[in-house]
């Protein structure tokens, strides 16, 4: 009681002043956390997820000691789901403590307030865990509480079902019905989070938008958004397209595009690298014409390329060779970058780098062929669209890599299988 006590105490004070203090308790605790009760185990858990600290030692130990006790969890299944959330927090995922947690899902999910429902849910997402029988238990559980559902817990849901593809479906689509009908309580990230994930597993989210172009909450909100959520609601809109309107082809002129475009104008320098590659990526893939903001977004990128993350690198690429500008600036400037960093490149960003690079006619032969070294290590984890688009690069540069073409079609001859 002490320790767990005394760890709490330094999450409640930041860990303020003591910074191996934490990792000393953690010690002294592992030792003995057989004589831990179920609530000193919470608070020394809570305490770790807290304060972000990572001691996979410690948090191996309160699983071992916590599914030691199944059958009392079985009676507080909230205390447990408690526990299960710092281990979610700290992004450690226990083997048998995700199977004590599937079960509880299955059989006690009715005895969990909504708040606890939705914390598990989380979890499970957070640790990208969970099957299609929990998501099955989900879905029968969100129709049934779904009008005692908080905004904060609808947007925490769909942010689940955004992150786990067997949790969304039905799901989501009654989150974004009860979302739309109870509008005026959302906030920005429970409206940017809804948006996101209904993009990301491409269901319908006309409901909600129809509701934005004619509420006034939604322009009371727009001052109130961060740079984050800016570029979360431009990617789900150039994502999730064909579902927005009627039209066939959205582009930057509809009104709701528009009040956005001018809410992020004064916000662009708070933009992070991952949140200008994204908007990048929304221009690309909406047709914008708004050459002022285009012209701010990727100045503002070119000051942030060594920030950019490989994906994020070849993410703008792809946007400047969409959009037909900048071929100057990624020649001199970009694929520089990116060559230097090439080795930590992903299927995705090599083939979208070398497509970008050939499209605009741009780059070196020892880059392509940097690329094309890369992409015959990794030739094995390359869909099929990675293939395509990295194949074409070759041939549109006439580049004659043998070896690298022979594994491309190799492993596109096992796909088409």
């Amino acid at each position: 009681q002490d320790l767990s006590q005394g760890a709490w105490l330094l999450a409640c004070a930041g860990n303020y002043g003591q910074p191996g203090a934490l990792k000393h308790i953690s010690r002294a605790a592992s030792l003995s956390l057989s004589s831990f009760q179920p609530e000193d185990l919470h608070r020394l858990a809570r305490s770790h997820a807290v304060l972000r600290a990572r001691e996979p030692v410690i948090f191996s130990a309160i699983a071992k000691e916590a599914t030691s006790h199944a059958t009392a969890y079985r009676s507080k299944p909230g205390e447990f789901v408690e526990l299960f959330w710092c281990f979610a927090k700290a992004r450690h995922a226990d083997a048998d403590l995700l199977t004590l947690t599937g079960n509880i899902a299955l059989s006690e999910a009715s005895a969990l307030n909504s708040q606890e429902f939705c914390c598990m849910i989380w979890s499970f997402a957070r640790l990208h865990a969970g099957n299609h029988l929990i998501a099955e238990r989900t879905s029968v559980e969100v129709a049934r509480r779904i009008l005692h559902f908080n905004v904060q817990e609808l947007s925490n849901l769909a942010w689940a079902c955004g992150i786990l593809p067997s949790f969304a479906g039905c799901t989501l689509q009654l989150i974004v019905g009860e979302a739309s009908r109870r509008f005026v309580e959302l906030k920005t990230l429970e409206l940017s989070n809804i948006l996101w994930a209904c993009a990301t597993r491409s269901v319908d989210n006309s409901s909600l938008v129809r509701v934005m172009e004619t509420s006034d909450h939604y322009m009371c909100l727009l001052p109130q958004f961060k740079a984050q959520e800016l570029s979360m609601i431009l990617w789900s809109f150039a994502r999730a397209r064909p579902s927005i309107t009627s039209s066939d082809h959205l582009t930057f002129e509809h009104p709701l595009l528009q009040t956005l475009l001018q809410t992020a104008r004064g916000k662009l320098a708070s933009f992070s690298p991952q949140n200008l590659s994204n908007t990048l990526w929304a221009f690309a893939v909406l047709v914008c014409d708004d050459e002022g903001f285009l012209h701010g977004a990727i100045a503002e990128t070119m000051t942030k390329l060594l920030e950019l993350k490989p994906l994020e690198l070849a993410g703008v690429a792809w946007a400047f060779a969409k959009l037909a500008c900048c071929q100057q600036a990624a020649s001199s400037e970009l694929l520089p970058v990116a060559q230097s960093r090439v080795l930590e490149f992903e299927p995705q960003s090599l083939s979208n780098i070398a497509w970008a690079s050939a499209k605009m006619e741009i780059g070196k032969r020892d880059f392509f062929l940097s690329l094309a070294d890369e992409a015959l290590f990794k030739i094995d984890a390359f869909e099929a669209q990675h293939l395509s688009n990295f194949s074409w690069a070759l041939a549109t540069l006439a580049l004659e890599e043998p070896q690298v073409l022979g594994a491309i079609s190799t492993c596109a001859r096992q796909k088409m299988k």
